[in-house]
C-alpha cells in the first residue's frame, strides 16, 4: 500500500507538468486560445441557441482557467501560481535563446511557475479521493474479511492482478502490479469526475493522456531492461530466425513500435472521453430548443448511462493494454 501511494505521488508530479506548461501567471485567456471559453457560464458567446450550444460545449469539453462551482463565485485560477525556481534558467534560456520553443504566457518578472487549470484542478482532486480511498482500505488490510472500502478496493485489485496483469506478463509482473493499480483506478477516478455536474474529465485533456502515456512508455522499457539487460532488450528489437536481408526493412519497424504502442495509448483514451463527453454536451445543448427537449434529455441520460460504463472501460482497456505492451518486452518472440 505505501508503494502504491508513492507510485500515485510520483505520476501526479508528472502529470501536473506536463498538464500545465511552467510558466509566469497570465490572464485567463492565456490557457485558451478562444475568448470565448473562458466566459461566464450562462452567457452566450454568441446571440441564439447557436451561441448557447456553442457555450455549453465549450465549457464541458476545454480546459480553462476559470472554475465554476455551485453556490460560490467563480473561481479565477490564473491568479494561482506555484513558483518553479528551478525551472526559472530553463525560462530564460528558452525566451532569450532560442526563438523556436514559444511558451504559453509573457514573463514579467522573469521566473517560472505553474499555472492551475480546470483539468489541473479535477485531477489534484482525483488524487486526493483516490488516497482516501486507499488509505481508507487499509484499514482492513489483512483482515479475514475485508468490509467497506477494502472490499471494494480488494474486488479490484484482484481482478487487475489476476485478469490483466499476471494473464499477459507472467509472475515476472508481478513487481510492477503496483504501478498498474495505479494507474487503473487513477484514470477511473478522473473519468468518473467528469461525470459530476460541473465536473471535468482531466483525461479528456491531451497533455495528461500523453503524460500517462509515458509512464507506461517507461515501463514499458524498465521492465525489458530488467529482464534482459540491455543488449538483450535492443536484440529483442529483431525477432529471432529472421533472415539478415530483411533486418533493414524490419529493424526500423520495430523501433518506431516502441513508439506507436504509447502513442496509440494517448490518443486512445483521450478521443473516447473527448468523443463520450461531446455527444453528451450536444444533446444536452439543444434542450433548449422545445420541441427537442423532450427527446434530448431521455438520450443523454442514456448516454450518460453508457459514460458511466465507458468510464470503467476506458481504464481497464488502458491498463490491459499497458500490461500486454510490458508482457511483450518482457517475453521477447
Amino acid at each position: 500500500m505505501r508503494r502504491l501511494v508513492l507510485i500515485i505521488l510520483g505520476l501526479a508530479w508528472l502529470l501536473a507538468a506536463a498538464a500545465a506548461p511552467a510558466s509566469p501567471a497570465a490572464s485567463a485567456d492565456s490557457l485558451v486560445a478562444p475568448a470565448a471559453q473562458d466566459a461566464p457560464h450562462g452567457e452566450a458567446a454568441e446571440e441564439g441557441i447557436g451561441g448557447i450550444v456553442k457555450e455549453v460545449m465549450q465549457h464541458h469539453l476545454t480546459d480553462s482557467a476559470h472554475l465554476q462551482l455551485p453556490l460560490i463565485p467563480e473561481i479565477d485560477l490564473s491568479r494561482l501560481r506555484i513558483p518553479l525556481p528551478f525551472l526559472d534558467g530553463v525560462y530564460r534560456a528558452t525566451r532569450e535563446g532560442n526563438p523556436l520553443v514559444s511558451w504559453m504566457v509573457q514573463s514579467e518578472d522573469g521566473h517560472a511557475y505553474l499555472i492551475l487549470s480546470k483539468h489541473l484542478v479535477f485531477m489534484c482532486l482525483a488524487i486526493a479521493l483516490l488516497l482516501l480511498l486507499l488509505l481508507a482500505a487499509r484499514r482492513s488490510a489483512g483482515s479475514a474479511a475485508p468490509r467497506g472500502a477494502g472490499n471494494l478496493v480488494e474486488a479490484f485489485v484482484v481482478f487487475i492482478r489476476d485478469g490483466v496483469v499476471l494473464p499477459n506478463t507472467g509472475e515476472e509482473g508481478r513487481p510492477y502490479l503496483p504501478f498498474f493499480l495505479t494507474v487503473f483506478f487513477f484514470i477511473l477516478t478522473m473519468n468518473l469526475l467528469g461525470l459530476v455536474p460541473f465536473g471535468s474529465s482531466a483525461t479528456g485533456n491531451l497533455s495528461v493522456t500523453a503524460g500517462l502515456a509515458l509512464c507506461a512508455f517507461g515501463m514499458m522499457q524498465w521492465a525489458g531492461i530488467r529482464a534482459h539487460g540491455l543488449g538483450g532488450h535492443l536484440k529483442g528489437l529483431m525477432p529471432h530466425g529472421v533472415p539478415l536481408f530483411v533486418a533493414p526493412i524490419l529493424l526500423p519497424i520495430e523501433f518506431l513500435g516502441m513508439f506507436t504502442k504509447p502513442f496509440a495509448l494517448c490518443v486512445r483514451l483521450f478521443a473516447n472521453m473527448m468523443a463520450g463527453h461531446a455527444v453528451i454536451a450536444a444533446f444536452m445543448g439543444l434542450i433548449v430548443v422545445p420541441v427537442l427537449a423532450l427527446t434530448n434529455v431521455p438520450v443523454a441520460v442514456a448516454i450518460g448511462l453508457l459514460e458511466l460504463f465507458v468510464a470503467f472501460l476506458q481504464a481497464f482497456i488502458f491498463t490491459m493494454l499497458t500490461a500486454i505492451f510490458t508482457g511483450s518486452f518482457i517475453h521477447q518472440h
